[in-house]
């Protein structure tokens, strides 16, 4: 913006000059289009401004947890499941498919257990036929606050 503005190109610019610079704008984002080009080259505030301020506030904190996110769900995506017995008719499942940590039981389990998965954010999900949470490091922990306490009412 500012070195078309110096070679004197401005929202009232015509021909091959403002041509040359919507194309190049165009290369930068495809969404950019010689109308936008020109809305960007009028003056505001008795210059020109293409960005507000508040557009380009914290860009960079932006796209750091942008990226910081897509490998965190790369390193999810490379995840397999796993499960494993803990007591006779209940299974743990980290289902990493579904991004949830499930228990499974043969059956309804009784009004006790019930209350202990509920007590730690489990809800029941009919569709998969398991107690279920979103599957995090809390909801690791709290799968085994809920596992001791189930081996405790068995006990």
């Amino acid at each position: 913006m500012r070195k078309w503005h110096r070679k004197g190109v401005t929202h009232e610019t015509e021909g091959d000059q403002f041509a040359a610079y919507a194309a190049e704008l165009e290369d930068v984002a495809p969404h950019y289009n010689a109308a936008l080009a020109r809305e960007m080259l009028k003056p505001k505030y008795g210059r020109v401004v293409a960005f507000e301020s508040f557009e380009l506030t914290n860009l960079n904190a932006r796209i750091k947890a942008t990226e910081k996110r897509i490998a965190q769900l790369e390193r999810a995506a490379e995840a397999e499941t796993s499960q494993r017995e803990i007591l006779d008719g209940c299974t743990i499942v980290e289902n990493t498919e579904e991004n949830r940590l499930q228990f499974i039981f043969n059956g309804k389990p009784d009004p006790e257990v019930r209350a202990i998965l509920k007590s730690y954010a489990f809800k029941w999900a009919p569709t998969q036929g398991a107690w279920q949470r979103q599957l995090t490091n809390a909801a690791r922990f709290a799968g085994q606050q809920v596992e001791r306490k189930l081996r405790e009412l068995n006990t």
